[in-house]
């Protein structure tokens, strides 16, 4: 039976024109099939070889530093962009829509090109995914970017190290300090550059005291370490209003050069984002809590899943964070509980109280240009009314009258 087909086939590929095209033509077709899934198969080969990659992903500090660097070298290559709307000021609660200023944001995803790097190829594809088990989330998503080359794999490490020392470099140049607030679930987001008065502006006796013991602790890292303390610091910002208490806390910052986390625990729903929120925080940076009287009272349940305890656990427990400054603001500290206020979570005290003669002798000169001593000044005016008298004053005469 086998000897009759074979004889069939090769009768007709002799004698039949049209079987001998079919036969081409299958023979051919066989062969393409061949062929594409030949050179992917040899071309994996080649990339499993030769090739290396490496993946950065959103949520970590190295990738915003990437994503500038890319900006500022090589943004004409973007293939997508994805813009979005950000608002510009502080999101406050109350605040009025004519108040609040937007700009556009450009985040690029899912885009691929290449770029050299010390004459290499490196090929760049970028993509956002969605994070799992959250399907529940507004924008819960994870951006990465993926690189690859070829034959040399010391050229994605160069490249980073490059990016980085960029980035150092910029920094150094820069010295600018952020200001950070907790968005539950999408973690610390950057708000913007620290703007406040210079701290020479600043006209309280108040901010000399408390910059010295700053600095103080970040010069004794080590004696911190070799003594086995804990290496935190916790500052309690008291006294009446309107005497800038968050506003020297800022400018310290400021001239400093540190980043400001800025956390509402009564806006977190759970002990668990209270615990994130502490440890994403980085060190050697300040913690804000404003207003701790409102949010503690006497060891009442912050909400109905933060107790007082988690509080006070992430404050100088298993979960506290090491290398921070805290501050804690209040009008009323008398009122906090004394489980907070002790040392080694609020180490040092400092009270502001009402402007000073000397200190109201210097916003005078620096309002109106003009030195004058004052007599019989009595301290009753917050450092926020004076402020508002000079603005009202037309005169230096005028805004002495005003207060005294």
């Amino acid at each position: 039976m086998i000897e009759q087909v074979k004889q069939f086939v090769v009768e007709q590929l002799h004698n039949n024109e049209f079987f001998k095209g079919g036969a081409a033509i299958a023979v051919l077709s066989a062969l393409g099939f061949w062929l594409k899934s030949f050179f992917p198969w040899i071309w994996g080969r080649i990339k499993r070889q030769f090739s290396y990659t490496m993946r950065i992903e959103s949520k970590t500090e190295i990738y915003n530093i990437f994503n500038e660097w890319l900006r500022d070298n090589h943004s004409d290559k973007y293939k997508k962009v994805i813009l979005s709307v950000k608002r510009d000021d502080h999101d406050s609660i109350g605040s009025r829509d004519d108040e609040r200023t937007y700009s556009v944001k450009e985040n690029n995803f899912e885009s691929a090109f290449y770029f050299w790097q010390n004459r290499t190829p490196v090929f760049l594809e970028s993509s956002r995914e969605k994070m799992e088990n959250a399907s529940y989330l507004e924008n819960a998503h994870i951006e990465s970017y993926t690189l690859t080359t070829y034959f040399n794999r010391n050229t994605l490490k160069n490249l980073l190290n490059e990016v980085v020392n960029d980035y150092n470099s910029k920094q150094k140049k820069k010295t600018q300090s952020y200001l950070y607030d907790y968005r539950n679930y999408n973690g610390w987001d950057k708000t913007g550059v620290i703007e406040v008065k210079p701290f020479d502006k600043i006209f309280n006796s108040e901010k000399i005291e408390l910059l010295d013991d700053i600095n103080n602790f970040f010069e004794s890292k080590e004696y911190y370490l070799e003594r086995g303390i804990p290496y935190r610091r916790g500052y309690l910002a008291d006294g009446i209003p309107g005497n800038g208490k968050t506003t020297t806390i800022l400018s310290i910052a400021q001239k400093l050069g540190k980043d400001v986390y800025s956390l509402n625990i009564a806006s977190l729903t759970d002990s668990d984002q209270l615990r994130m929120a502490f440890n994403t925080i980085k060190e050697n940076t300040f913690l804000l809590l404003e207003d701790i009287d409102c949010v503690v009272d006497d060891r009442e349940k912050i909400n109905d899943k933060i107790n007082f305890s988690t509080v006070l656990n992430v404050l100088d427990g298993a979960y506290s964070k090491k290398g921070i400054c805290t501050f804690f603001t209040s009008n009323h500290a008398d009122q906090l509980d004394s489980a907070l206020t002790r040392c080694g979570r609020m180490d040092k005290k400092i009270t502001f109280n009402n402007p000073k003669k000397e200190d109201v002798e210097g916003m005078l000169e620096l309002f109106f240009g003009e030195k004058r001593e004052l007599e019989n000044y009595n301290e009753t005016h917050s450092a926020a009314q004076l402020q508002e008298f000079f603005i009202e004053s037309n005169t230096i005469e005028e805004a002495i009258n005003k207060i005294i």
